[in-house]
Parts: structure tokens; C-alpha cells; sequence
């Protein structure tokens, strides 16, 4: 799944609120039985950048689409948790943004350089 966060209105707190969300996704599946048996485990990976962001196809099969080097460095997260054994892995970019009032209560841990 890919999801965006200023796009395509602008949202000013966009890097807490995806983070907020990872948070919220992962403590919601961590409860959840599908089938009353099978959990279902996620990795996710967030990233701030400018995108190219539109609609894309014929009026049968219209998407709307993001490209960019940032959408790359966030699937390339989402799959360095399995290296990092995480769940939730966020850019140095994404970090800046987020308030240091929330940095502190979560306790961001560096986990190294991509």
C-alpha cells in the first residue's frame, strides 16, 4: 500500500501524521486475527521528498500515481526492517519534520545510513 500525506492538499504536520499512522497500523494488526487464527505482520517504510504525483491511463483505468526517488527510498525502508527486525522505519528527512515533543515520547532509535 502506498500512501501519501501532502498530497494532494497540503498538510502541514504530513511526517508526524504518517508516522502517527505506521504507529496506529502496526498497533492495530497486533491485535487483529484474520480468520481467527492468522495475525498478519507489516513492515512499513516512510520518507519526505517531493514526488511527481498525478493521474495516469485512459478513462476506463485512471490511477492516481506518485513517482520519485522518494517513493523508492521509502519501499527501500519498508524492506530494511526485515534487515533491522523492525516494523516501522522512517527517513532522515521525515525526522526533521517531526516535533521534538514527539521525538522524545516515541524515542526514535538512528538505526544507520541508507
Amino acid at each position: 500500500m502506498l500512501v501519501t500525506y501532502n498530497l494532494p492538499t497540503k498538510n502541514e504536520n504530513h511526517a508526524e501524521d504518517a508516522l502517527l499512522t505506521a504507529i496506529e497500523i502496526q498497533k492495530t494488526l497486533a491485535t487483529q486475527l484474520f480468520k481467527a487464527t492468522y495475525s498478519m505482520l507489516t513492515r512499513i517504510g516512510i520518507n519526505t521528498d517531493k514526488v511527481f504525483a498525478g493521474t495516469i491511463g485512459g478513462k476506463d483505468r485512471l490511477n492516481y500515481i506518485v513517482h520519485g526517488d522518494a517513493v523508492n527510498i521509502a519501499a527501500r525502508l519498508e524492506n530494511l526492517n526485515k534487515h533491522y527486525d523492525t516494523s516501522i522505519l522512517i527517513s532522515k528527512a521525515t525526522k526533521l519534520l517531526i516535533s521534538q515533543t514527539l521525538k522524545n515520547e516515541l524515542q526514535l532509535i538512528p538505526m544507520g545510513k541508507l
